[in-house]
């Protein structure tokens, strides 16, 4: 039996160091170069990554709290953690997504009923409050109230700062 084995993660270059703390930096809201705990998940993911909620819990620890503010020197630990699941296909992919909407599409027409799948993305698993989900799902709604995935994967999926 032989076991797959993965390469060794690349290193970051600086640049892109830099680069990943300039984006991190947009998100200090009182100009102390530290960002609120309770947006970790959404920087990480803004950087282009996927974690689970469980991952972001997990990095982020008591972190994960809005009167907490995390520094970079505290937040790039938690990047590179992220950066490893999605090296070893730990995160959430385009597919993964698809699978979960299709199981709600009863017509099998890429659609699925809004309020439905806000009660699911709110309620169930990996919890999502109504707030932050709403403006991104509206968008994709048609006029008669069934969210339109396919758009909405795409959306979420292919630029995440656009969402910020």
């Amino acid at each position: 039996m032989s076991s797959k084995k993965t390469a060794p993660p690349r290193e970051l270059t600086p640049e892109e160091v830099e680069e990943y703390k300039d984006s991190f930096l947009l998100f200090d809201t009182k100009g102390d170069n530290k960002v609120q705990g309770d947006m970790i998940g959404s920087i990480i993911r803004a950087l282009g990554f996927n974690p689970t909620q469980a991952l972001v819990k997990n990095v982020a620890g008591d972190k994960l709290d809005q009167f907490v503010r995390v520094t970079w020197e505290e937040f790039f630990p938690m990047l590179q953690t992220a950066r490893e699941a999605k090296r070893e296909g730990k995160e959430g992919t385009v597919d993964d997504f698809y699978e979960c909407f299709k199981v709600f599409d009863k017509e099998d027409n890429g659609q699925v009923n809004a309020g439905e799948m806000t009660h699911v993305l709110c309620t169930l698993a990996e919890r999502l409050e109504e707030g932050e989900l709403e403006p991104l799902m509206t968008p994709h709604i048609d006029p008669n109230g069934n969210l339109r995935y396919e758009e909405f994967i795409k959306h979420i999926m292919t630029d995440p700062l656009e969402m910020i």
